[in-house]
């Protein structure tokens, strides 16, 4: 990475950071260096490392979707503030942490230079250690807030809904993840004749920063939302300082305006290092003014990505070319790179990106595709590559506040179903893609939850003719031998198919009436990318993908694991031990019991379906335990604790629907 020209008005000159006064710091002892408004993420990526580490012993790039946990270390080894990198803001002299890198010595990192190995990486092994970040909120004073309304995000729907808001409501409160208001509107331009998204944020912002009865709270990360409280931690740095406070916030109305986030493509190689998300690209740039370095070339099949082509040369950055897996798109961004001089080729399809024998450079193969067929490959070699795959709406909040989730034949491929009493959806989360479209739903939102008549929105879209709708996913589905995995998702779940590992990892799922029945991946807990990607691949019913949502992708009490070792449970007599999964983990409580028992249908169970007290219920929020076992002689469950008495009769919920059960005994 480097940092870009700071060239006026432009939305890439770095908004965040102060160029006039530099900064370092220590990350495992080695030395970064910065400006002040630095995030850590984005200093060490400045400083030439764009490499996180292994998986499978291929590298893997390090992008703010890994979620990298990385704590300020202020006594000694005492570890006083955790976050994610791309939220911990770097500090003048300050000292890090980020749990599994191995920094190496002087003279270890002069042996990897000689044999021709990477010295730009953090050098985590991912197959060793988990990444899952969850804030020590135990050991932190957590201020109690209490707000009739509440927004979480501050992009268009968002500040829409609170200026609106503030004409119904006298005590809203906007939290902003980000240290900055507008999310990533400037990214995806405007449609129609929407006005400019510039100057929408600027008038926005504008307008609820005078309202009295709106307070703003930037850098506050909601990390979990039930029952109506969301608790929140807040980074800020005040006179070189770093302040973190923790609040629980209870709110009578909630609008959720999360955005929305990018999707893979699915590929071999497709998160190999010096390969970067769109989205993720944007907000580096946009904030902290840094972007690949070289020549990069982008694969697609939206048209955001030729929007950030533009942005990204007038800051003075190289794109060299655009891959679209559609047949001769069109739209006005198109032709604006065109004009620029920037390459497209269209029709293609990723097949395998590896990285060159000098280890400077990508190797990229691409197909041409039509009707799921290929044709002829090209090859080439790229600096960097920038992968879009289309945007999946960001509905963590929504499924922890008990909202549900199904398949969608849309580009996303999944919606919300249903609605919640006090909690409502906007803007691109809910599926709005035109400026104008989303900031209405903002104001219907508002409307919806203080019971004001809504009106129908209205999306503005360019003809078809003329704009080129988004293209399916992304998904080379043959398996190339010895290559480097195919991942589902961005994040930090590394589920993916491997030739040389495992020819097929997802062989043992069996979409008649059976979900999940393998061991490699108990221990997974699902991002929504990956179900969506898996229901791409493999064509789940409604009830199978709404089940694996409800199994998987619902997190409990504990929403991010901190890095523990998980607990055991002896199920044989032979004394085999399996571990309970570690997305379970203090799901149903710490001191949650494990009980045997068994079918009243003379039918067998699979890991992670979910126990009911009775056959009317089957919101995942209200569910006594999971299944973790079941073998030919007998089924374990981990139930809550004063959940279960014995010779309870229970409910399972299975793909087929509600089966009865009995609790026999604690195990």
């Amino acid at each position: 990475m480097e940092r870009l020209s700071n060239i006026k008005n432009n939305p890439f000159i770095g908004q965040q950071i102060n160029l006039e006064k530099p900064i370092s710091f220590l990350v495992n002892n080695i030395k970064i260096e910065g400006f002040e408004g630095d995030c850590v993420l984005s200093a060490i990526l400045a400083s030439g490392f764009d490499c996180a580490g292994t998986h499978l012993s291929f590298p893997i790039a390090l992008d703010e979707y890994l979620n990298l946990p990385v704590s300020l270390i202020t006594k000694g080894t005492e570890l006083d503030i955790t976050a994610p990198v791309q939220r911990m803001p770097a500090i003048n002299g300050a000292v890090y942490n980020i749990e599994g890198v191995n920094a190496g010595t002087k003279i270890s990192n002069l042996i990897r230079r000689l044999k021709n190995e990477r010295i730009n990486s953090l050098n985590i092994n991912f197959d060793e250690g988990k990444i899952d970040f969850y804030p020590p909120t135990k050991q932190v004073d957590i201020k109690q807030i209490s707000v009739e309304l509440l927004i979480i995000g501050g992009g268009l729907a968002g500040l829409s809904a609170a200026k609106y808001g503030a004409t119904i409501c006298n005590d809203i409160l906007l939290l902003e993840q980000q240290n900055l208001l507008g999310g990533d509107a400037i990214l995806f331009g405007n449609n129609s004749d929407d006005e400019n998204p510039e100057k929408l944020v600027k008038d926005l912002v504008k307008s609820i920063r005078k309202a009295k009865n709106i307070k703003i709270k930037a850098s506050s990360a909601v990390i979990k939302l039930k029952d109506n409280i969301a608790l929140v931690q807040r980074l800020s740095v005040f006179r070189g300082k770093l302040k973190q406070e923790f609040f629980e916030v209870s709110a009578k109305k909630i609008v959720l305006a999360t955005g929305c986030v990018d999707r893979l493509p699915i590929f071999n190689g497709n998160r190999i290092c010096k390969s970067f998300g769109l989205g993720s690209i944007y907000r580096l740039a946009s904030s902290y003014g840094i972007f690949p370095k070289g020549q990069s070339s982008i694969i697609t099949n939206n048209n955001a990505a030729y929007r950030m082509a533009l942005l990204a040369a007038d800051a003075g950055a190289k794109i060299e070319k655009i891959f679209d897996a559609r047949i001769e798109p069109k739209s006005r961004f198109i032709e604006f790179a065109k004009s620029y001089g920037i390459k497209l080729e269209t029709g293609l399809m990723p097949i395998e990106l590896k990285i060159s024998d000098d280890k400077k450079q990508l190797h990229l193969e691409m197909g041409l595709v039509w009707e799921d067929r290929f044709g002829k490959k090209s090859t080439l070699n790229v600096d960097n590559i920038i992968l879009s795959a289309g945007w999946l709406a960001n509905l963590d909040l929504w499924l922890q506040a008990g909202g549900n989730v199904i398949s969608s034949e849309s580009p996303s491929g999944i919606k919300t179903q249903g609605k919640l009493k006090n909690i409502s959806l906007a803007g691109s989360n809910s599926g709005w893609r035109s400026n104008f479209a989303i900031m209405q739903s903002g104001a219907e939102a508002i409307n919806y939850l203080f019971r004001k008549k809504t009106s129908d929105i209205v999306e503005k879209r360019i003809d078809t003719l003329f704009e080129t709708p988004i293209g399916s996913a992304l998904i080379y589905k043959e398996n190339i031998l010895d290559a480097a995995p195919k991942y589902y998702d961005f994040g930090n779940s590394f589920i993916c198919k491997h030739s040389a590992k495992n020819n097929n990892i997802w062989s043992n799922i069996s979409l008649s009436n059976k979900i999940i029945n393998y061991d490699i991946l108990n221990n997974k807990a699902f991002s929504l990318g990956d179900i969506c990607a898996l229901n791409n691949i493999s064509k789940l019913s409604k009830l199978q993908f709404e089940q694996i949502v409800k199994e998987r992708a619902i997190k409990g009490e504990k929403l991010f694991s901190t890095i523990q070792e998980p607990y055991d449970v002896k199920l044989t007599k032979a004394k085999s031990v399996t571990n309970i999964p570690n997305y379970l983990q203090e799901r149903y409580g710490k001191d949650a019991e494990v009980w045997e028992i068994t079918s009243l249908e003379n039918v067998s169970f699979e890991v992670g379906q979910l126990i009911f007290a009775n056959s009317d219920i089957s919101n995942p929020e209200q569910a006594l335990g999971s299944v973790i076992y079941q073998s030919n002689e007998f089924c374990v469950a981990l139930i809550a604790k004063h959940k279960a008495i014995v010779g309870q009769q229970i409910s399972i919920y299975t793909s087929g629907g509600h089966s009865l059960a009995k609790l026999l005994k604690p195990h």
